[in-house]
């Protein structure tokens, strides 16, 4: 309770709910004073919510969570151009309006804008995994787009393989320096950016393999692969006091848009329009030939044992892979 002296003498009792809380009506409404000072409990005491109010609020949340921060460097590049355009486009629509009839016909709006190119499967896909994080942590309360089906299906390039004749126009066409990845990408399996992380500390010379943390899985796969002839070539052109083994023109460590535009351009020049990490379909088929098992190649490529078998199976006869383990056997 205040009380307050006023201009003509006379004092007036103003009630709060307490020391700068919120007014309470005069006391002689009894039933509406001891309503409001209820109610100004409640309002203390009631625990914040902690839903955002937008999508727009859920993606600074999102980028700040351990699970952005577990994903490869490679994805959450991929995710942020996606996280933009949908914060344009969704940022002020409120989280509860999620659950609500017609939500996925908005989304399904938006994802038909860019029906003629895979970036309407890409932002989807962004789309899902923002909503999907953020119901986990109880921050909305559906996530509409579990319904909605990509429009483009999904294409795994992941058997097809250059030939012998591609890679050598691929090799004669690079510089030096491209040539040294392309070489090492091609004989060994390893992803683009594994390749162009490798340092000394990854080669074993003497044992002959390459015994790397993956990229892809942040360190906690490692990739254990042999060194064949070719790449030993490579390794006898890099200069082992540098602490990356592949390097550009200037002597520094590549970046991967850099190998990129330069692969690129060898593609360009000698015709051959097939991407880079078909190399590792072409790897893989290659040790098939060598001989090695199925679940040898599975171990080297990181990939499951019936992806290797579909890959063997219709790029290797039945006939090189019993003459490849005669090879193998009596060598």
């Amino acid at each position: 309770m205040v009380r307050k002296q006023l201009r003509d003498g006379t004092s007036r009792e103003y009630h709060y709910a307490w020391r700068g809380g919120p007014r309470l009506p005069e006391p002689s409404d009894q039933r509406a004073y001891l309503i409001a000072y209820a109610e100004a409990l409640k309002a203390r005491v009631e625990p914040v919510r902690r839903r955002p109010r937008t999508v727009g609020d859920l993606i600074p949340l999102y980028r700040a969570s351990e699970r952005y921060a577990a994903l490869a460097p490679a994805t959450r590049k991929f995710y942020e151009r996606r996280l933009n355009d949908i914060e344009d486009r969704f940022g002020d629509l409120p989280v509860d309006a999620l659950p609500a009839k017609g939500m996925r016909a908005e989304i399904r709006a938006w994802h038909a804008e860019h029906a003629a190119t895979r970036y309407a499967d890409t932002q989807l896909e962004t789309l899902r995994a923002l909503l999907g994080w953020a119901l986990e942590h109880d921050l909305v309360e559906a996530n509409p787009t579990n319904a909605i089906k990509d429009r483009h299906k999904r294409v795994d390039h992941s058997d097809t393989v250059w030939t012998p004749d591609e890679l050598a126009k691929l090799f004669a066409a690079a510089n030096a320096p491209c040539r040294r990845v392309c070489v090492v990408a091609a004989y060994t399996g390893l992803r683009l950016g594994d390749v162009i992380g490798l340092t000394w500390a990854d080669v074993d010379i003497d044992a002959g393999v390459i015994d790397r943390p993956t990229n892809k899985s942040r360190g906690r796969t490692r990739a254990v692969v042999p060194l064949l002839t070719p790449v030993r070539a490579v390794l006898a052109e890099c200069d082992p006091a540098r602490s990356h083994v592949l390097v550009n023109t200037w002597g520094r460590p590549w970046t991967i848009g850099g190998i990129q535009t330069a692969i690129h351009r060898a593609k360009a020049a000698c015709g051959v329009d097939k991407r880079v990490h078909d190399l590792r379909g072409t790897a893989a088929t290659m040790f098939a030939r060598a001989g090695l098992s199925t679940p040898e190649i599975a171990r080297i490529m990181g990939w499951g044992e019936k992806r290797v078998e579909d890959i063997i199976r219709r790029y290797v006869s039945r006939r090189e892979t019993a003459a490849a383990i005669v090879r193998r056997v009596e060598g």
